[in-house]
């Protein structure tokens, strides 16, 4: 049995499916995959975590290895670019060179926050509600036909003032 650093045991078996299981993760940031590639479930790799030191600070180092890497890559798509074909008729005549802004701009809020990041705390004003009356014009498909409506006392209406709500 080979001891962690809290004194638990750990079997041969145990240390055998930590190594694939850190080896794994250190390519992929993706925990089921990694647990696929040792031969364990999830669950028991999360057990593992909590109560074995040792395991898991490999564990977190291994994240912070592939999460670098997956930076690395995406900085490289923003600064580089791909080569995209160019297709006429079915057949490759040529490339493009893409460049993802979406990258760029990621990268940009995480290095430089301060300059490009969203501002997080807003300054919430109270908002009050005015009493007024609502307005609705409308129109009175009689009018026409109306002989009052040429400024007799029973006029239909052109305007009519509804009060809101309290």
């Amino acid at each position: 049995m080979v001891q962690n650093v809290n004194d638990t045991p750990t079997s041969k078996k145990d240390a055998d499916w930590h190594d694939a299981f850190i080896e794994a993760l250190s390519l992929d940031p993706n925990v089921s995959a990694a647990c696929l590639v040792a031969g364990v479930h999830r669950d028991t790799a999360y057990t593992h975590r909590k109560t074995n030191k040792d395991f898991r600070h490999r564990w977190k180092l291994a994240l912070e290895k592939s999460v670098d890497d997956l930076e690395s890559e995406a900085r490289r798509r923003a600064k580089k670019g791909t080569r995209k074909p160019i297709f006429h008729k079915g057949v490759i005549c040529g490339y493009e060179r893409q460049y993802s802004d979406t990258l760029m701009i990621f990268l940009l809020k995480a290095h430089r926050p301060g300059k490009y990041r969203e501002p997080t705390q807003y300054n919430h004003q109270q908002v009050t509600t005015v009493q007024q009356p609502i307005v609705i014009a409308y129109e009175d498909v009689n009018t026409a036909n109306d002989p009052a409506a040429a400024g007799g006392a029973e006029a239909t209406p052109q305007a009519e003032a509804i009060p809101s709500e309290p």
